[in-house]
């Protein structure tokens, strides 16, 4: 929860003042590509220390994530980010729908265009507002003297590793992309076009594979979040496996499972790892990571309890919950080895990772058991919906619930953790040799956490592909996962548009493809055309 990738709280003022100095110097570059003169703005004379090039990367991630809370209306609240509303990725699935907030049930339901805003617009747009910060630093790093290597390399690691990260996530939305890894000229930005999607993978590979080599074996200084060797392995594996790369995407995953019990593991407690109980674990290779004060993320709560509950509560609702999920996603969830559960929410004798991922009847939750009668959506009673679970999402509300005054919740964003590098290196495994002794040993870790007992022997690869593919979408709820696997899969327009609660919401109508970018980068660049279709 402490956010370490921002600065330690003894230097919050300075940071507060040093940032807004920052913050105005690149002003013409914060909506890069939206504005004439983006990335032309300059550091050099900024930066002149070890602790001022720290400030400089937590103003990358402000740039990402801004923080801010309900009192106050930090941008964080109700404007752009990269992450926006992240939860509600799972709308572009079979299981999740009617997230308003964060834009994707617009491209679920095919009616996403180029002022959609929301997600769709804020991954472009703090994106190349990080981008812009990280090239920037880049160029200047050089000229500060009197920094250690140690010191260098590990600051220079951490603004490649998050160049590779952002242009990773925007190819993967936006598909061809203006290149930047350089600080432009006015003249020089009006002559930029979006580079072939080859490109972007290649510049990603390349930061990824200098961080490799450079990055330390443990966070800079101490601090828990800086990337290290494993994280620029572990990401390096994860955009060689969206390729299809199998043999080097092996080739990473290996290389971080090697480390299994000294560097990385999974957690005994799934429910701990997805809630904010795990989050200095050796399972989290890599998370965006909130405040434990008034600087919390707001959008990041879950889906709540409406009005209308049974609960003490009174008005307070614990979450946004625009958004309902299917009877499918619940029933997908088997039995813990040696148990036959009595129905559908019988949790205590189902796979951990159901109620680790939901709050469901017979839950606690600030002391009160829940009652089928909680779960309520704008007056409306799930249990009244066809098809809708009695289920919200545990994830970014806390069991004794978040601060009502400031609505923020204080649970990092998990990004990369060691389940994925399992599933990861048993999906390319799979794919490139057959099920072999190491793709059983994955699978079976990621099982056994789950409670479920191990996967049945003797499996064909085309079995072990559905089996990897299940425990995939069990294990990453809610974590922005599933829709970029389906894709992967070849199968996004199939599954979405099978989605049996998406009706109550208009009906899916997903046509695939990459989202469009905003209008504005469109209109004041020459050079960008719109994303084909829009």
């Amino acid at each position: 929860m402490k956010n370490l990738n921002r600065l330690e709280m003894k230097m919050k003022f300075l940071l507060t003042t040093l940032l807004a100095t920052f913050f105005i110097i690149l002003s013409c570059s914060e909506d890069i590509l939206d504005k004439s003169d983006p990335g032309s703005g300059t550091m050099e004379g900024f930066f002149n220390s070890e602790e001022t090039l720290l400030m400089g990367v937590s103003g990358v991630y402000e740039a990402l994530w801004p923080s801010g809370d309900w009192q106050t209306g930090g941008a964080g609240v109700w404007g752009d980010n990269f992450v926006y509303h992240i939860y509600e990725m799972d709308d572009l699935t079979e299981y999740s729908s009617g997230g308003g907030l964060g834009g994707y049930s617009a491209v679920a339901q095919g009616t996403v265009n180029s002022i959609s805003g929301g997600g769709i617009s804020g991954r472009w747009n703090k994106g190349y507002a990080a981008i812009s910060r990280i090239n920037n630093m880049l160029e200047v790093m050089p000229t500060v003297e009197g920094i250690s290597s140690v010191a260098n390399s590990a600051i220079e690691g951490e603004l490649r590793f998050l160049r590779a990260w952002i242009y990773f996530e925007m190819t993967k939305a936006y598909g061809t992309l203006p290149l930047l890894t350089s600080v432009l000229s006015a003249e020089e930005i009006q002559q930029v076009s979006r580079s072939a999607v080859s490109e972007v993978y290649t510049q990603i590979i390349a930061d990824l594979d200098w961080c490799k080599s450079n990055l330390p074996n443990d966070s800079y200084n101490g601090d828990f979040g800086r990337p290290t060797k494993v994280t620029a392995m572990t990401l390096l594996g994860k955009v060689y496996l969206q390729q299809k790369d199998y043999t080097n995407a092996v080739s990473n995953l290996q290389d971080v499972i090697s480390l299994e019990g000294v560097k990385v593991g999974l957690h005994t407690d799934f429910k701990a790892v997805k809630n904010g109980g795990a989050e200095q674990s050796n399972e989290i290779i890599f998370s965006l990571q909130a405040t434990n004060d008034n600087e919390g993320h707001t959008e990041y709560y879950s889906g709540g309890f409406g009005q209308g509950h049974t609960q003490p509560w009174g008005g307070e609702h614990h979450g946004w919950h625009g958004y309902r999920l299917g009877e499918n996603i619940i029933d997908e969830f088997s039995a813990l080895e040696g148990q036959t559960p009595s129905g559908r929410y019988d949790w205590q004798n189902k796979d951990h990772r159901l109620i680790g991922s939901f709050r469901l009847p017979g839950d606690t939750f600030r002391g009160s058991v829940i009652i089928e009668d909680d779960f309520v959506l704008f007056g409306s009673k799930n249990s009244e919906a066809p098809g809708v679970a009695l289920a919200y999402m545990r994830l970014g509300v806390l069991d004794e619930g978040n601060d009502q005054s400031t609505w923020t919740s204080p649970v990092d964003l998990n990004i990369l953790r060691y389940a994925d590098v399992l599933l990861m290196y048993a999906e390319a495994k799979n794919e490139s040799s057959g099920p072999d002794a190491s793709v059983y040993s994955a699978v079976n870790k990621i099982r056994q956490r789950a409670g479920i007992g191990d996967a049945s022997v003797g499996m064909s690869q085309t079995d072990m592909r559905a089996e990897i593919r299940l425990q995939r979408k069990l294990e990453f709820i809610g974590e922005a996962s599933r829709y970029w696997d389906l894709i992967r899969y070849g199968t996004d327009i199939e599954v979405i548009n099978s989605n049996p609660i998406a009706a109550q919401q208009g009906g899916n109508n997903y046509k695939g493809g990459y989202w469009p970018i905003p209008q504005g980068a469109v209109d004041s660049s020459p050079n960008i055309d719109q994303t084909k279709g829009y």
